[in-house]
């Protein structure tokens, strides 16, 4: 009896240090940095195990040798979080990279994009009120404007959107979204803004739809993307911006409110409508949406 009780001591005492040992993460000894690709290496023929905490929290398994973005790490550096391929997203410990890769181009802008050979120089600087290439008008006037205005370079649709929640519409830790007033907290010095973005229910706004040909360059140009409430987002689609009527709108929003039922007239003038409109925003999304048409006007 005495043997008996012994053995399942010895027993529970390893499977608590085993669990201990399995689970307590060290503190990164690779140089693994936001944004870099990677390698995962599986431990077993179950593969890598994914945790939706950096925390024991086992949700999945990745394959051995599976590709993947860093996109975070929690406060005390020994959990990574990381993206697959196939955009499932979870937390992993540093024994399971197996190796860092050279860094891939992003799949559209890539992080340089050449201008045409016939821009050489800057734009000049034009005063307000003054009249541009006068005399010119049509196809003419749009080829101008392309070879004079376009872009020289792209910082590429990723970076342009951390420069979009870190810097550009940052206000003192705040990114407010357009159309609604959604407003989140994110840091001007996080190291992983786009992460943080989604985590708060934001994304990026093309006033140019990607499906009327912001591609390329144009994705990442920084003079049509915004900050927007994410379900907003994906409800306007690629609707034409309008003043619907009242009593053809289906939706309004405000804040992280969605309303289906019309609002009271002393406040009805605060809402976005489902086309995304919104008062006193008209003439910004005219000229964001004239700058891109006139970089590529094809």
């Amino acid at each position: 009896m005495r043997k008996h009780i012994t053995t399942v001591i010895r027993a529970s005492v390893c499977t608590v240090f085993l669990g201990i040992f399995i689970f307590v993460a060290p503190a990164l000894a690779l140089e693994v940095d936001f944004g870099q690709h990677v390698e995962l290496k599986a431990r077993s023929s179950l593969g890598v195990p994914l945790h939706e905490l950096p925390q024991p929290s086992l949700f999945g398994r990745a394959p051995d040798r599976a590709k993947a973005t860093v996109i975070g790490f929690d406060d005390q550096k020994r959990w990574i979080n990381i993206q697959l391929s196939d955009s499932r997203e979870g937390w992993i410990v540093e024994r399971y990279i197996g190796k860092v890769l050279a860094t891939e181009p992003d799949s559209s802008p890539p992080d340089s994009v050449t201008a045409p050979d016939d821009i050489v120089q800057p734009p000049p600087i034009v005063e307000p009120g003054s009249v541009i290439l006068p005399g010119q008008s049509g196809d003419q006037l749009l080829r101008q404007l392309k070879i004079i205005y376009s872009p020289l370079d792209s910082v590429g649709y990723r970076k342009a959107r951390d420069l979009l929640y870190s810097q550009i519409d940052n206000k003192a830790g705040i990114v407010e979204g357009i159309y609604t007033g959604y407003h989140a907290r994110i840091s001007p010095n996080s190291r992983r803004p786009r992460a943080d973005a989604t985590a708060r229910g934001i994304n990026a706004e093309h006033v140019w739809p990607q499906s009327k040909g912001a591609t390329g360059a144009s994705k990442s140009d920084m003079h049509h993307l915004f900050p927007a409430r994410e379900e907003v987002n994906g409800d306007r689609r690629n609707y034409p911006f309008a003043d619907i009527p009242d009593d053809q709108t289906d939706s309004w929003y405000l804040n992280d409110e969605e309303e289906f039922v019309k609002p009271a007239p002393q406040v009805i003038d605060l809402y976005s409508e489902g086309d995304g409109s919104m008062s006193g925003l008209q003439g910004e999304l005219k000229q964001a949406r004239i700058k891109v048409f006139s970089e590529e006007p094809e």
